[in-house]
């Protein structure tokens, strides 16, 4: 999914997207059984944040921000890249204007 519109950096969003999944974190698994069990399955992950940047690829979020009452970032920490590739949805919470 690309993003159908130019979403502001700063915004709040919810992304809901695809995450990939091991069940056993490495080691041997029966691959017929691993198969049976996984696919089809997908393991949705919802996350809400503060655009950082925005391009036909990824958008990028933080979870919180540092911004000295300028309107101006100055640090960010929880921060995702995440590809449109794998986002099934987003919802612009507040637009930053």
């Amino acid at each position: 999914m690309k993003a159908k519109k130019k979403i502001p950096i700063g915004s709040i969003v919810e992304i809901v997207w695809a995450d990939a999944y091991s069940p056993n974190q490495g080691g041997w698994t029966d691959a017929e059984e691993y198969l049976a069990d996984e696919i089809g399955n997908t393991l949705l992950v919802r996350s809400v944040g503060y655009v950082l940047g925005v391009d036909d690829n990824y958008i990028a979020i933080s979870g919180c921000k540092y911004d000295d009452n300028l309107d101006i970032v100055k640090m960010v920490s929880w921060m995702i890249r995440i590809p449109f590739g794998v986002v099934t949805e987003y919802h612009v919470l507040k637009a930053k204007k």
